[in-house]
């Protein structure tokens, strides 16, 4: 079994662990594997039991595990879990931001076992009534399934187009066809394919249609198939459908261009004629010959959308797309630094072998803990790296680059000294995907603002067939990269292809420049690019407009001259800011306290060694993901006041202006929520300091979340898109980060 289907499986199993609420240190060690799994380039299969028990992360229970997956491809304990659980539940687990406890809660609490009975029960409210619930988390999960629905037997056009070559090549090969090619959504590179679509010359129609009628891994739709056209689906998994045009030689091209088009392409008036004209009077002898007959240049099929394209065809501007050749070098990759597979040395010596000049790192910031985002520290060590193997390399060369989170406010999380020893900034969203159109946009207008932001990384967030991307002005946000030459990533994930190709026109009117990247985390994702490139060129993507068709000497002098720009910027305070409605609330457990004093009160219990340690340790975190609260608030208790202090002193809070509310110290959960609703609108960010186990079924009642206990010196944050405390509801807010001190860094 290869690993991403031993991942998979241990995935389902920690899920399913969950789901029936078994014990979080066996869910999170299955967690815990497949994590470190996903990072290996191992093959699983080739290793004995004893090799799989020294692999880190994966001990003896899951080496057994594995060594079983590996013998007969299942284990007892999930075959177990899947007996026990139907169908329908192990379905609502791939529901988008419905994690497996409160599926579990659903189905137990509401007798509830497939989807489509689960959003009825949320359109008819039953869902909001649940502890821990609430309207929103009702009305996400409704989005969540509509959304779901709306995608079903779609699929991204990475897969359809493999799907597809593969049935191209056996075609050729068993039934000699005389002329064959891809058609439809998939030969316009459309990000999302809904059928795959072929054009076959044929001697014999029947003949052809027998023989496919005959193969076991598609399925022929009888009564929707016809003399020139064999229509049905290819087996499951795919369940993606299917139709071949059949004609003959003399038709081929007709064809082709009936069927690649979209109707509005086709029809579509110029010079009193259209496509559906001429290929009905005349046989061709190749596509241009269809776009001459309209007195037009050839338009590539990429563009035949009837959008744009007639337009840049009758100026006789029909532009020559940037080919994947044209690349030189590849930005917005990631190494073992931060959340990629293979080394930095690694990344770059296959960059070079695949032919390209250059190679742009761009690993992720500190705030993204959960990535293992680079502190200062190790961001000078990957430089000295850099400096070394530059040396090594020449006249190959890695560009000093890095994916630097967009905070709340629209800055990046470093400061300016460090963002000036980067060649390059790729300034990225990780984080508050729940703002409107208009906090998102205003954020984003900030970030690019900022000098020493070079490049947009993923514009919306997007995962194609997933989740929607953020709202946002896609003009205003474009008009601000023109006006402060900041370059618009298209993201070459096939889950992502963003900045969405039918804005790459606007893009290049206002002249801002695109870049074409991977996001690559390992050594095979360099290999996207050439999705990048189909999505660029389906937006009508020049060479011209493509900042890494610049070569290795113009990329060079074009980092440095940005740099000289973003220094002097910088040196005249030109980053501007604003502020953001929304508001964040920390809930800080009090750090261990010592029981040593038995003759003193409860209130006037001191913090132990452990305590004394864990709370600055705690707010060094804090300060790493720049976290700077507007008002720290403690309960008087000595333990808790103490905490307050010693993480005030981290983030460089000042410890006199720490307020404390008697309220706080034994005070319940609704008691708790009216303290909060209490604070000053000027205060965006509040960080509360108390007790358990009020704070946990406080961070519970607001979250929907199920947490089972807030350690000491716990931090659970909490974000509301709100403009007043006031309006904070049990159940609306969202659950940012929850860090204690014994959590790893990565969660």
């Amino acid at each position: 079994m290869d690993n991403t289907r031993i991942v998979e499986k241990l995935k389902l199993t920690a899920s399913l662990l969950e789901l029936h609420s078994e014990n979080p240190f066996k869910v999170n060690s299955y967690n815990s594997a497949a994590w470190k799994i996903e990072k290996t380039e191992v093959d699983l299969s080739q290793l004995s039991i004893e090799q799989l028990e020294n692999l880190e992360g994966v001990g003896k229970s899951i080496a057994k595990i594995i060594d079983q997956l590996n013998q007969h491809g299942e284990f007892e304990l999930l075959n177990h879990l899947l007996e026990i659980t139907p169908q329908g539940v192990i379905d609502m687990l791939k529901i988008q931001g419905v994690g497996p406890k409160k599926i579990g809660v659903i189905w137990r609490e509401l007798n509830i076992e497939n989807a489509h009975d689960l959003l009825k029960a949320c359109e008819e409210g039953k869902l909001a009534k649940l502890k821990g619930f609430g309207t929103k988390i009702q009305e996400n999960i409704i989005h969540a399934i509509q959304y779901k629905k709306s995608v079903q037997n779609k699929f991204l056009y990475r897969e359809a187009e493999k799907i597809a070559n593969d049935l191209v090549e056996r075609i050729k090969s068993a039934l000699n066809p005389l002329l064959i090619s891809l058609a439809g959504e998939l030969r316009r590179n459309m990000e999302i394919i809904n059928i795959v679509e072929l054009v076959v010359a044929v001697k014999s129609f029947s003949e052809f249609a027998q023989q496919l009628d005959k193969w076991s891994d598609i399925e022929k739709k009888v009564s929707l198939s016809g003399p020139f056209c064999w229509r049905g689906q290819f087996i499951t998994p795919h369940d993606l459908d299917l139709n071949i045009w059949l004609c003959s030689p003399e038709q081929f091209h007709n064809t082709l261009i009936r069927h690649t088009g979209n109707t509005t392409h086709l029809s579509t008036q110029v010079n009193e004629s259209n496509l559906l004209k001429v290929i009905s009077e005349k046989s061709l002898q190749n596509e241009t010959e269809a776009y001459r007959e309209l007195g037009l240049p050839f338009i590539p099929p990429e563009l035949r959308e009837g959008m744009f394209e007639y337009v840049w065809a009758g100026d006789n501007q029909m532009p020559s797309l940037v080919e994947y050749s044209d690349l030189k070098g590849i930005l917005h990759n990631h190494s073992s630094y931060s959340d990629g597979k293979q080394t930095l040395r690694e990344m770059a010596v296959h960059c070079k072998k695949l032919g390209f000049e250059y190679f742009g790192i761009s690993d992720h910031s500190k705030t993204a803990i959960y990535a293992n985002g680079l502190e200062e520290d190790r961001i000078k060590k990957q430089h000295q790296e850099i400096d070394q193997l530059n040396q090594e390399l020449a006249p190959f060369k890695i560009f000093k680059g890095i994916e630097s989170d967009i905070l709340l406010d629209g800055s990046l999380d470093y400061n300016p000294e460090i963002l000036e020893t980067f060649d390059f900034v790729v300034a990225s969203i990780h984080s508050s995907f729940s703002m409107d159109s208009e906090k998102t946009t205003s954020r984003l207008l900030n970030t690019i603002r900022n000098p020493y932001t070079t490049i947009l990384g993923h514009l919306t967030g997007r995962l194609l067939l997933k989740r929607d991307g953020y709202p946002l002005d896609h003009k205003a946000i474009i008009d601000a990269c023109a006006e402060h030459q900041v370059i618009i990533e298209i993201n070459a994930n096939p889950l992502r292809l963003d900045l969405d190709w039918r804005w790459v026109p606007y893009a290049m009117e206002k002249q801002v420049l695109i870049t074409i990247n991977p996001d690559a985390h390992n050594k095979k994702d360099l290999e996207l690019m050439y999705y990048g490139v189909c999505a660029g060129r389906k937006g009508g993507l020049t060479k011209e407009y493509t900042l890494n068709c610049l070569n290795l000497f113009q990329i060079d002098e074009y980092f440095k001259t940005r740099k000289h720009r973003a220094l002097k910027a910088s040196k005249v305070n030109l980053i501007p800011s604003f502020s953001i409605t929304m508001k964040t609330l920390y809930i800080v457990r009090h750090a261990k306290s010592s029981w040593d004093f038995p003759d003193i009160a409860d209130i006037d219990r001191p913090l132990n060694s452990r305590g004394n340690k864990n709370a600055p340790e705690m707010g060094q975190r804090l300060f790493n993901r720049n976290i700077k609260p507007d008002l720290l608030l403690s309960s008087p208790a000595n333990r808790a006041y103490t905490t307050s202090q010693k993480i005030a002193k981290e983030i460089g809070y000042p410890v006199d202006k720490i307020s404390t509310s008697k309220e706080i110290y034994h005070t319940g959960s609704g008691e708790l929520l009216n303290i909060v609703r209490r604070q000053s609108n000027s205060i965006n960010s509040l960080m509360i300091f108390g007790h358990n186990p009020g704070f946990t079924w406080f961070a519970n009642s607001l979250t929907g979340e199920n947490i089972d206990n807030i350690p000491t010196c716990g931090i659970v944050a909490i974000e509301f898109d709100v403009e007043s405390w006031s309006n904070i509801e049990a159940g609306e807010g969202k659950l940012i980060f929850f860090d204690y001190p014994k959590k790893k860094a990565f969660f």
